[in-house]
């Protein structure tokens, strides 16, 4: 673990130590691609600037269920339910008395400046020595030094956020994007590329996120939910159950008999497949068709089937299901690849 800031003995040649190598390596980096042939972009780093390490931003509240949890996440996705809202600007003093605490709580009360303030200054308290901007300047400046292109994607990432605090929107924990941040600083990332490399224009960051949201709305693509964002893998889903259920890996199931809930079925199921047992990807294929039989949309479903029957499983998954073509059989509700002796999500 990182030591904390206080527990070094001398913290500030700590950080000089710490950014002159960063710019040195740089340097290296910058040697090493001219030698390739090849030229340098260096990007600036965007992390979460509403991050702590305690166990949820929620802490000043005495009392927490699982439903408010839920809601109070969803308020991240702007779907906030008024009484939460109301609950969280009342707070007086936060319960833990930790810089980013304080930041809640002007956040809450919707003290943006403060906020962003605040938050920037216990950044260096949740992850010493992490990416903040003295990480980033050092980055441009070691940029600056040999002549590489530097692209502020910490600051066009902050243009994504709400009142420039990039936060639960964008990542799960400190530096892992969601969905939403990995199609947004995806898209900031090649329209600073694409001058670099010659290439056409791309699409607006803003129009993608746009078109992103419309797409998964109501499908819950972010924090406990995201299970139910079929498609996903189980490290994934993993992490963002420790992050927001105290430590439990928590498997969300769907709702019995959906469509969400055969999808995320044989995801599990798929996970346990393998060439030397084809039974398992034989129940994962039964599964994700059932879910197309329900919902054709979901386009994940029928992604990771594709998948599968481009795999070297193909041939047989193929020849097991008895039909021409199997993805366009699901969606119109016909049960294939279901055998007596399959496994289910039962025998996990």
């Amino acid at each position: 673990p990182l030591p904390e800031r206080r527990d070094l003995g001398d913290p500030d040649a700590v950080d000089a130590e710490a950014l002159a190598r960063l710019e040195r390596s740089v340097g290296r980096i910058a040697a090493a691609v001219e030698g390739a042939g090849a030229g340098l972009v260096v990007a600036s780093v965007p992390v979460n600037h509403r991050y702590r390490p305690t166990p949820h931003e929620w802490d000043p509240l005495l009392q927490v269920t699982e439903e408010r949890r839920r809601q109070h996440l969803a308020m991240h996705l702007g779907g906030a339910e008024p009484g939460v809202l109301a609950e969280l600007r009342a707070i007086g003093e936060p319960r833990i008395a930790h810089p980013c605490s304080v930041a809640d709580r002007a956040w809450f009360q919707e003290r943006w400046q403060e906020a962003r303030d605040l938050y920037d200054a216990c950044r260096g308290e949740a992850k010493y020595l992490r990416a903040d901007d003295r990480i980033n300047a050092a980055l441009r400046r070691g940029a600056t030094a040999v002549g590489a292109r530097f692209a502020d994607l910490d600051g066009a990432t902050r243009g994504l956020s709400a009142h420039g605090v990039p936060g639960y929107d964008v990542f799960y924990d400190y530096c892992h994007y969601t969905p939403r941040g990995n199609v947004g600083v995806g898209h900031l990332l090649a329209a600073e590329l694409a001058p670099a490399l010659h290439l056409p224009a791309t699409a607006d960051p803003g129009e993608a996120l746009a078109e992103f949201e419309a797409r998964w709305r109501g499908r819950d693509t972010d924090f406990l939910a995201f299970a139910g964002w079929v498609g996903v893998s189980a490290d994934v889903t993993a992490l963002s159950a420790l992050r927001y259920a105290d430590g439990r890996i928590v498997h969300d199931r769907g709702p019995a008999g959906s469509a969400l809930a055969a999808g995320f079925a044989g995801n599990r199921l798929r996970d346990r497949g393998s060439l030397a047992d084809l039974s398992w990807l034989e129940a994962a294929a039964a599964r994700w068709c059932d879910a197309l039989g329900l919902d054709p949309s979901l386009d994940a479903v029928s992604g990771n089937l594709r998948t599968l029957l481009s795999s070297p499983a193909g041939p047989h998954l193929r020849t097991a299901a008895g039909v021409d073509d199997p993805l366009g059989a699901c969606p119109a509700g016909q049960p294939i690849w279901d055998r007596p002796g399959l496994p289910g999500v039962s025998d996990i």
